[in-house]
């Protein structure tokens, strides 16, 4: 059992701007004013050839948002396409002043970070440092250095929070952080340790990840136990691509029907 140390648990590339505008029922759109949402974090929330140019989770929450209050969504996708944890999300959102703007005018926010902060996937975490996935040691995972990693992983994200609070500066914002789910799992050779202690140790980061939105009054979404099933065990190849890594069109449209089915916040619906 893993117990968790001290009791914790560059603007992307082209970013997608979209503007959705919907009829309300009386009158156009463009007669209230429009909704801003922005997507921070990760290649998972990027898609395009990533998911043979799919409609994003972002692009599909930002039609449901507009569909629902009657308004125009500018959607902004700052995701990287490289690989981004939440150190380097922290270091965006407190230094890039393009990052910063965009966050400061945003009435919704998607947060989708924690992929690259796994021990398997970084090349800086305390397991085995520049090791990545499949020449992984399982042997040197232990409690100690698993639980360092999700105390650190939840810290960031109290610091990455803090900052869009403090950005918006108490305005009413629609915030949703995204729980990563486990793309090991019904991988050939991942041994029957590397499986058990992927398993659990993304149940410890669902849990700092919904620690951390509760704190500061987001929603947490949990695509982990929808890709991976309620014991996290199920591969999750059906809703992801060819690289078993990030998600297909399939896996896009489960991930935006979990952020919809969560409502639109503060955000009155017409």
């Amino acid at each position: 059992m893993l117990v968790r140390s001290g009791g914790k648990t560059a603007l992307a590339a082209g970013a997608t701007i979209v503007l959705l505008a919907l009829a309300s029922s009386t009158g156009s759109a463009g007669t209230r004013s429009t909704l801003r949402l922005v997507a921070l974090g990760d290649s998972v929330a990027y898609g395009r050839y990533y998911c043979g140019g799919c409609s994003t989770f972002v692009r599909r929450f930002a039609g449901a948002l507009a569909q629902s209050t009657g308004r125009s969504v500018r959607l902004q996708n700052l995701a990287r396409p490289t690989r981004l944890d939440s150190d380097a999300l922290r270091t965006q959102l407190a230094s890039d002043p393009n990052v910063r703007a965009a966050v400061a005018q945003a009435d919704a926010i998607t947060i989708t970070v924690g992929h690259d902060d796994k021990p398997w996937v970084s090349t800086t975490d305390s397991c085995d440092g520049a090791a990545t996935y499949p020449a992984i040691n399982w042997s040197v995972y232990d409690e100690e250095c698993l639980g360092a990693n999700v105390d650190h992983y939840e810290a960031n994200l109290g610091s990455i929070l803090t900052l869009v609070r403090e950005l918006r500066h108490g305005k009413p914002t629609l915030i949703r952080l995204t729980i990563d789910y486990n793309d090991l799992i019904g991988r050939t050779g991942l041994p029957k340790r590397g499986a058990a202690l992927s398993q659990e140790l993304g149940e410890y980061y669902a849990f700092a990840t919904c620690e951390a939105a509760l704190r500061f009054r987001a929603d947490c979404i949990d695509v982990l136990h929808t890709f991976n099933g309620l014991s996290g065990m199920r591969p999750a190849r059906q809703f992801l691509a060819r690289d078993h890594t990030h998600p297909n069109g399939r896996g896009h449209l489960a991930i935006a029907r979990l952020m919809i089915r969560d409502g639109f916040g503060p955000f009155r619906q017409r």
